[in-house]
This record gives C-alpha cells, sequence and structure tokens, in this order.
C-alpha cells in the first residue's frame, strides 16, 4: 500500500492500531490517520475493522472515519476468492476533490489486491512430499 506511511500496534490493546496515510496531491503535501479497531472475526472467513470515532492523529493530521471487512471464501481445494469492502468519509478539507479521489482510491485498493493476490500465490503452503 504505497500511500500507507505506518503501522502501529496499540502495546496495550493489540486490537487498536494507529495508521498514517502520506501522500501529495492537488500541489500539496496531506497527513491522514486515524485509529483502527478489530472487530470479532471468524477464522479463516472474515476480517473487519472500524476507525475508533473522534481520534486525532499526530501533528494536526486529518481523520478519516471509515470501515471494511475482508470476506475469505472457498474456490476450490487449494484456492479461495477474497471480498475487500471499505466505506470512508473524506474529510471535510479535501471534499472539493472527492469526485478525484474515490476513484483513485479504488484503483490503488485494486492494485494493492491484486499484489495480494499474486503474493498469496508465489507464497501458498505446498504439500510435504
Amino acid at each position: 500500500m504505497p500511500w500507507i506511511s505506518s503501522v502501529q500496534t496499540d502495546a496495550q490493546n493489540p486490537a487498536l492500531s494507529q495508521w498514517r496515510l502520506s501522500t501529495s496531491m492537488f500541489g500539496r503535501g496531506w497527513s491522514l490517520s486515524w485509529l483502527s479497531e478489530s472487530l470479532p472475526n471468524k477464522p479463516h472467513t472474515q476480517m473487519q475493522w472500524r476507525s475508533v470515532p473522534g481520534y486525532k492523529g499526530p501533528g494536526g493530521s486529518l481523520e478519516v472515519p471509515n470501515r471494511g471487512q475482508l470476506l475469505f471464501r472457498r474456490f476450490g481445494p487449494d484456492s479461495c476468492i477474497v471480498e475487500l469492502t471499505i466505506g470512508y468519509e473524506v474529510p471535510g478539507l479535501l471534499q472539493p476533490f472527492a469526485s478525484v479521489l474515490t476513484p483513485t482510491v479504488e484503483g490503488i485498493l485494486r492494485t494493492d489486491m491484486q499484489r495480494f493476490a499474486r503474493y498469496a500465490v508465489d507464497h501458498q503452503a505446498r504439500p510435504q512430499a
């Protein structure tokens, strides 16, 4: 994920992680952040999360309210289909650029999912002979 500059898991509560996004768009640098909370998951089938409302990131970065899930559906004996669903609010300061941001974010996420698929295929567990 090229635009994610850091992810830090909370040492006291591993269900929480601080995400920071840094990018340069529209002629200036942007820093956005959010605190993510892992929600109850179903092992091997579902991961889900949401941002913690009201979190103010370091250095006055903009908050990005969001939530999402990954679903893993078996597709044959050695593969699965991964479905990513993400919902987010464009921060107020960036609202004038929302029509450009949405397809940009969708394209980046699509590329990341394709990269993950290649990684999963290249690193899948092989049965021992």
